[in-house]
């Protein structure tokens, strides 16, 4: 399988992780306090909800007229 970015933010765009990961049904698994844990370990699968909330709050950092993939890859 191939993986190419559908949209790759500049630095200063970056989308700040905790405000993102607390949104996620994946990460609501953990006690608040032991969160982190959630983040460890091999490669995880999540959700489409998730999947969602992570690409939504990439789009909203997308800076104006650069666009964001469909992610349809060749």
């Amino acid at each position: 399988m191939r993986i190419t970015p559908e949209v790759i933010l500049p630095e200063a765009d970056f989308v700040p992780a905790a405000s993102v990961a607390r949104k996620l049904t994946y990460v609501a698994k953990w006690p608040e306090n032991h969160r982190t844990l959630a983040f460890q370990g091999n490669v995880h699968e999540i959700d489409d909800a998730d999947f969602q909330t992570i690409r939504d709050a990439i789009a909203a950092r997308v800076p104006v007229g650069a666009g964001l993939s469909d992610g349809a890859s060749t």
